[in-house]
């Protein structure tokens, strides 16, 4: 949650954040703080998450939110939550498509992801303190992980999300999360 300011302030409070994280998790905390300083207008700026740091140092933004690390050394970081990268499909896709139990599975099945995440169709895994690097099927590429998961959702392919986008459809059983290892 933002933090309370002391009572009777105003101006204006400027956030940036990577548009998919402040869809689900800012604008409800925004509401809330606005309810609770109603003398400071709050600006947020939703932005594809590679920009979200250069947004922060050349726009004059107050505070930023992003996914991915920060390298200005003029930035203060703090760690707001965590959050994992998720190979996942619908339920109705895996029942047409067969299972992946490997990640030499993912050649045979058309992978959805943020080409400003993965612009070269690479991706870097690690598991059992070993790292792997998977050449990944890229069929769709979209700038939104909203937007990906209702392509995944459609039963489209795989898709690679942060796992806040599919957290409550993994739960829900709709979607089943690939190599969770």
């Amino acid at each position: 949650k933002l933090a309370e300011v002391n009572k009777g302030n105003k101006g204006i409070l400027r956030i940036v954040s990577v548009r998919s994280f402040g869809e689900r998790h800012l604008a409800k905390a925004v509401a809330e703080f606005h309810k609770k300083n109603p003398e400071i207008l709050v600006h947020l700026e939703l932005a594809p998450g590679t920009k979200t740091p250069l947004q922060l140092h050349e726009k004059g933004f107050d505070l930023g939110v992003g996914i991915a690390p920060v390298t200005s050394p003029s930035a203060v970081v703090r760690e707001v939550t965590r959050f994992d990268w998720v190979f996942c499909a619908s339920r109705a896709y895996l029942k047409k498509n067969g299972p992946v139990s490997d990640l030499a599975d993912l050649a045979a099945h058309p992978i959805i992801v943020n080409p400003r995440t993965f612009p070269n169709g690479i991706c870097n895994l690690a598991r059992a303190q070993k790292s792997y690097s998977v050449r990944l099927n890229v069929e769709i590429s979209i700038t939104n992980y909203w937007a990906i998961r209702e392509v995944m959702l459609e039963g489209s392919g795989i898709a690679l999300l942060p796992s806040f986008c599919v957290k409550d459809d993994i739960e829900g059983g709709d979607v089943v999360r690939i190599l969770p290892a």
